[in-house]
């Protein structure tokens, strides 16, 4: 939901990260004609800036257990350019428990995820990195 109220304050950018990245997935179809994205990827940046300063856990720091392997059942978090910036946005996120971060492919969060555990590392310098949040 992106309208709502906050301890009276009306914050109509309020949703978190992980939920724009699984609505930056929504297709539209209708029947006969083209697939089309709902949100354009120069829409993704403008509404993270007006997102992010309303997120719940913003500034928060968060606690992670380091992943090298490839997570899959994540969703592409395109304004997060950087592996810190993808990290931040998953911290953030109160419904985020990974992040994942790779060069050629960007950032990836989520909730529900599984291991890619037998995935081989083609290119050293093009891992993936991150982490899961450790609740500890």
């Amino acid at each position: 939901q992106v309208y709502g109220s906050f301890s009276g304050i009306s914050r109509a950018c309020a949703i978190t990260a992980t939920k724009l990245a699984k609505q930056s997935e929504t297709r539209l179809h209708a029947h006969g004609g083209m697939v089309k994205w709902s949100w354009a990827p120069e829409q993704l940046p403008v509404l993270h800036q007006c997102f992010q300063p309303h997120w719940p856990n913003r500034g928060m720091t968060c606690e992670w257990q380091r992943l090298e392997v490839q997570c899959h059942g994540l969703s592409q978090y395109m304004p997060a350019k950087t592996p810190e910036d993808c990290e931040a946005a998953c911290c953030a996120s109160p419904d985020c428990l990974v992040y994942q971060f790779r060069l050629k492919e960007g950032c990836w969060i989520g909730e529900d995820v599984y291991l890619d555990t037998e995935a081989a590392i083609v290119d050293e310098a093009d891992v993936w990195t991150g982490g899961m949040k450790s609740f500890t």
